[in-house]
């Protein structure tokens, strides 16, 4: 799984039918697909072109969401483009249920809103955390962290200078209820198999139990001992993973060490070590699936570190102390599909995104012409 009002009215943008899409697909060699053929991968919901939209196997799409735009006017008085009316944070969706939520913010000091859909379009818009607004005092925005429970549950994060809070919500409505405030939240990893939740503290790296339909994630005992290094850990299965970077002696470069600390006893073991090795999601953990952990090398195999990829990175594929190769030439991974077979990456320099098929040699590269966000889901 991956992937999370004052009044309704007031913030509920006019949700209108989406001009035509063009999207196409790419070979590696730049052979046009063309849209509407196989694309040889699961079914994905992506934004592309002003709208959140489903491209299944086939290749046909379905506008879900189209965001309210206008036109951008030059100074000659002639339309060039579209601008839309509305800021959006970054798109959640749950692979089972085909469930999905867009943050929308707010253009004033007033909160911002959440807006649910599936498979079939929007399902509702409702009111965000009314406490997260941005003014003189500081800046507040609202992000969707994760779905839970077959996409029962969405957790909602309120980024604020002075900290973060969760919040959970029911997929649909506004019964928000929050579940952790700054002092766990800001640096909280919740656990996708829904039985632990993680935070680091000064102390260390701090273990509870945790279900999604927990009232509130308590304070915990320290489990394994921190490194000032450490980026948030990730869960899987009754281990911990987790990074340290440190510099290297010649303090030019990275070196960044993989280790795993199993519970109870919180002992570390290294499993990997690299040079320049980058998140997926940058300070958020591992990009984690039923298959195991994936991470991105900057240093290919021939030892030369890149910086921003520049399609030649390599991705592994961690499964307990042993970690393999599932994808080359490639930059940041975003999400993996659920058996394990297609991968989707981001451009770490243009940002565009592209699909993969893993753990196959030179794997067959598709574009997403003009897609800011994809994630796969289950058809």
């Amino acid at each position: 799984m991956r992937t999370m009002r004052i009044s309704v009215a007031t913030f509920t943008g006019t949700l209108g039918i989406a001009a035509a899409l063009f999207v196409s697909l790419a070979h590696a060699q730049s052979e046009d697909l063309g849209f509407d053929q196989a694309l040889g991968g699961p079914a994905f919901i992506a934004i592309v072109d002003h709208a959140v939209v489903k491209i299944d196997a086939t290749g046909n799409r379905k506008v879900l969401f189209a965001m309210p735009t206008k036109d951008l006017i030059t100074v000659d008085g002639s339309v060039n483009g579209q601008l839309r009316e509305h800021d959006y944070g970054e798109l959640r969706v749950d692979a089972d249920s085909g469930r999905w939520v867009l943050p929308r913010q707010s253009d004033r000091a007033l909160p911002g809103t959440l807006i649910f859909g599936d498979r079939n379009g929007v399902v509702a818009e409702v009111p965000g955390d009314p406490a997260c607004v941005s003014n003189k005092r500081g800046s507040c925005i609202i992000a969707a962290k994760m779905f839970a429970s077959s996409g029962k549950y969405v957790f909602i994060e309120s980024l604020r200078n002075r900290g973060t809070t969760l919040a959970r919500y029911t997929f649909g409505q506004s019964d928000r209820v929050e579940i952790a405030g700054p002092e766990i939240a800001t640096t909280l990893t919740l656990d996708e198999a829904h039985q632990r939740a993680l935070y680091v503290s000064r102390k260390g790296i701090h273990v509870t139990s945790w279900q999604p339909s927990s009232a509130r994630i308590a304070a915990a005992p320290v489990r394994i001992a921190v490194n000032a290094e450490d980026q948030p850990p990730t869960v899987v299965g009754d281990d911990i993973v987790y990074v340290a970077k440190r510099e290297t002696p010649d303090r030019r470069l990275l070196e960044t060490t993989i280790e795993r600390a199993t519970l109870p006893t919180g002992k570390r073991t290294v499993v990997k070590r690299a040079t320049n090795l980058t998140l997926p999601f940058a300070l958020q953990g591992f990009r984690s699936s039923t298959q195991g952990v994936y991470f991105t090398d900057h240093a290919a195999k021939d030892g030369k570190a890149y910086e921003g990829c520049k399609r030649k990175c390599v991705t592994y594929l961690l499964e307990g102390s042993a970690s393999r190769v599932v994808a080359e030439a490639v930059d940041l991974l975003v999400d993996v599909s659920s058996d394990g077979r297609f991968g989707i990456f981001q451009d770490s320099q243009g940002g565009k995104l592209y699909m993969v098929e893993l753990s196959v040699e030179q794997g067959t590269r598709r574009a997403i012409e003009g897609a800011t966000a994809a994630y796969f889901v289950r058809e």
